[in-house]
């Protein structure tokens, strides 16, 4: 999988830890429901950005959580109109499973190497979590804060 052309579709276990947060805006983003985010700290340290395939992680960048909506941010517009609902660790979000896991998974750490795809793998990957559970096709992840 690649980078996210479309929402995903996601579901939540048990009670989800939703705040609302400012995007950073200076460079355009289209961030689609599902999709990670993280804090940036080499651009904007106050305001997230969308974790996508190309970006390389530096000391001290963070895991902020799951986007709940979409959100289509351009360079011109007013950063504080740029609102989003990003789902919050220590929720548990669960995503259709693509990558063939087990419950032989669970309990194993997880990562995206973009913005839609869960990886066991770690590499340069934003770490997001655990494996909670898999399940008629989807696969819950325990999201953990992480910071690089």
């Amino acid at each position: 999988m690649t980078d996210l052309s479309k929402n995903l579709y996601i579901r939540g276990f048990g009670k989800l830890q939703i705040e609302k947060f400012i995007l950073d805006n200076s460079t355009a983003q289209e961030v689609f429901e599902g999709a990670p985010l993280f804090i940036d700290i080499g651009t904007d340290t106050s305001y997230p950005r969308i974790y996508a395939s190309g970006v390389t992680l530096a000391t001290g960048d963070a895991f902020l959580g799951i986007a709940a909506e979409y959100v289509n941010v351009l360079t011109t517009d007013t950063e504080s109109d740029n609102k989003i609902d990003v789902i919050r660790p220590p929720s548990i979000v669960g995503f259709a499973d693509v990558n063939s896991l087990t419950r032989a998974n669970i309990g194993d750490l997880i990562y995206f190497s973009d913005t839609g795809t869960l990886t066991t793998t770690a590499g340069s990957d934003l770490q997001a979590g655990y494996i909670h559970e898999v399940v008629g096709g989807w696969v819950y992840i325990k999201l953990e804060y992480w910071q690089k």
